[in-house]
């Protein structure tokens, strides 16, 4: 598993991205077949202003962004720097 900072988006004086988590599976049968399973599903959205970074869930609990920092490392500089890349 994976956590990724999704491209930011910008709308008038909001910065809004999701987190998603992804996994990847590979394996095979016998010599000849390969299977590859990936998935990528959002698990929190984040919305940054002037006034500092929001995070929730997607049932919308509030998140500590501190916390999805350490999980996705970045995170927080590329939601608040405006020359940052996600």
């Amino acid at each position: 598993m994976t956590l990724r900072l999704q491209p930011r988006r910008r709308i008038g004086g909001y910065r809004i991205a999701l987190l998603c988590e992804q996994r990847s599976v590979a394996g095979h049968w016998g010599r000849d077949l390969l299977h590859v399973h990936v998935t990528k599903v959002p698990v929190a959205v984040l919305i940054a202003t002037d006034a500092g970074l929001t995070a929730c869930d997607l049932s919308g609990r509030p998140l500590a962004p501190e916390v999805l920092d350490t999980a996705c490392p970045g995170l927080l500089s590329a939601m608040t720097d405006d020359d940052a890349e996600p």
